[in-house]
């Protein structure tokens, strides 16, 4: 998939691409990686842990500041790493948090293609459109 035309990409996405393309590279994939979402640095530097738990508990549980990311065969291009980053920060600045992977599927949640797009471009607009 392309980036879109005019996407700017900030530092902080630029860093966890790179970082999430380096785990990759190392044969980490399927395994799990923490951000900071402030400035996309790694919690703990060139560190994949075997599961969403052991992040979280390396990160000291913190779901406010922190996400996690499984870590993809592919890597993670930057405007894929901006998507993640303002879905994150979007969640976090309604009062959400990204959900866990064991999470247990939300029927009230959008089910549908256009439904989802539409969630994106609300939570992106900031609540706005």
């Amino acid at each position: 998939m392309q980036a879109p035309a005019g996407l700017v990409v900030s530092d902080a996405a630029k860093r966890i691409s790179e970082a999430m393309t380096l785990h990759t590279l190392a044969g980490s994939a399927g395994k799990w990686a923490s951000f900071r979402m402030s400035d996309g640095r790694e919690v703990q530097a060139n560190t994949a842990y075997d599961s969403h738990y052991d992040a979280m508990r390396h990160a000291r549980w913190d779901r406010d500041e922190t996400i996690y990311l499984e870590i993809t065969p592919d890597g993670v291009p930057e405007h894929e790493a901006e998507g993640l980053l303002r879905y994150a920060r979007a969640l976090h600045d309604a009062g959400f948090r990204i959900p866990a992977p064991d999470f247990s599927y939300d029927p009230s949640m959008p089910l549908l293609a256009a439904d989802r797009a539409r969630t994106i471009r609300h939570l992106a607009s900031g609540g706005k459109h």
